[in-house]
């Protein structure tokens, strides 16, 4: 029994980079379903791991792409575009100092077109962020002044 899996696994293994170049018009369902039985017997399969985070960003699913996304790094930390498709994720949740830190890594990469996509992006992101945090303290300084105009009208004598 040990035997047959490892040759499905073997088998799995070997036809998933064939099967991503074939899966390019494949409709998402039918490679998520492919890439998740290759990974109840892979889990650790990249090439699994990535198509699915790809399509899990694309659906707007951050959570499940982060997750699968975290995977890959742990495993091969060495790939840029897992950095620059995490920050994309993150920043879809708002979490935006993660997102700076993944783009921050990629500029470092050898790989000029990844390092351009981190690039731009960080310029996108540090362009409204000035307006959020001014938007921020505005937010505060109205609280504040409602907080304070409420004091004032609870105090006064009727």
């Amino acid at each position: 029994m040990a035997k047959d899996s490892e040759i499905m696994r073997a088998n799995l293994n070997s036809q998933l980079p064939r099967f991503l170049e074939t899966a390019v018009g494949e409709p998402d369902e039918s490679v998520l379903q492919k890439c998740e039985v290759l990974l109840a017997s892979t889990p650790d399969h990249l090439g699994a791991l990535e198509a699915s985070a790809k399509i899990y960003w694309r659906r707007g699913d951050w959570a499940k792409a982060i997750g699968l996304l975290d995977k890959a790094i742990a495993l091969y930390p060495y790939e840029p575009g897992y950095f620059l498709l995490r920050a994309d994720c993150l920043q879809g949740q708002a979490r935006f100092s993660e997102a700076f830190n993944d783009l921050q890594r990629c500029l470092k990469t050898e790989n000029r077109e990844i390092a351009e996509q981190a690039y731009t992006r960080l310029e996108e992101l540090g362009k409204w962020q000035v307006p959020l945090k001014q938007a921020v303290a505005l937010k505060e300084l109205v609280t504040d002044v409602s907080a304070a105009a409420y004091v004032r009208s609870s105090t006064r004598p009727s």
